[in-house]
């Protein structure tokens, strides 16, 4: 009884601001949705910015419009914001193809840059293993493999050395969602390394 009592004083302050209905502040409640390093920029603008038609006067909300009171599904929500030719390439990362974002990025905030779920590398062997577990990029002049971690991108200022110096996370004009244009991954080498040019 006691916890259902604490559980109830807990909430007396979102059911007063429920009250407005519409006109809520959403953050009185979710304020834990800007409590991170990084908070989206559509979270900042406004919670209108994604969300229309929310019933803040019930409790959990009902919506008078799609799935959460989106305006639209995932990716067309994000392309409201974000360029679409950078999602729509020739080749396409199958999460972000599907408008799986959330599979990568929380859509509100996060402790990570680009709003994702973890860091760039622990974030896509997640769904690729196979890549810590073998050599990657092996160097035939130098008989070794390409490290993956522990030094800075020459190319991208202020970043570390990850996935993304080679490979774009949404799409890509080539295979394998190379960065640069290339048709193997030894050809991608000349974009940081001048004696191969």
């Amino acid at each position: 009884m006691k916890t259902f009592i604490y559980i109830l004083l807990g909430l007396m302050p979102c059911l007063a601001v429920s009250s407005r209905s519409d006109a809520a502040d959403c953050l009185e409640c979710h304020m834990d949705l800007t409590s991170k390093k990084v908070v989206h920029t559509a979270v900042k603008m406004g919670c209108a910015s994604c969300h229309i038609g929310v019933d803040a006067a019930t409790i959990p909300h009902k919506f008078k419009k799609g799935r959460r009171g989106l305006i639209a599904e995932p990716p067309e929500l994000c392309y409201g914001c974000h360029d679409r030719k950078e999602f729509t390439r020739k080749s396409q990362h199958a999460p972000a193809a599907s408008g799986a974002c959330n599979s990568c990025h929380d859509y509100h905030t996060s402790d990570n840059e680009n709003l994702l779920l973890a860091d760039t590398y622990k974030l896509c062997i997640q769904c690729h293993p196979e890549i810590p577990e073998k050599p990657h990029v092996i160097i035939q002049m130098m008989g070794s493999s390409h490290v993956l971690l522990g030094r800075k991108d020459p190319n991208r200022k202020g970043k570390p050395f990850d996935c993304a110096s080679c490979h774009l996370p949404h799409s890509s004009d080539w295979g394998k969602l190379y960065r640069y244009q290339a048709t193997q991954s030894s050809e991608l080498c000349k974009n940081c390394h001048d004696f191969l040019e």
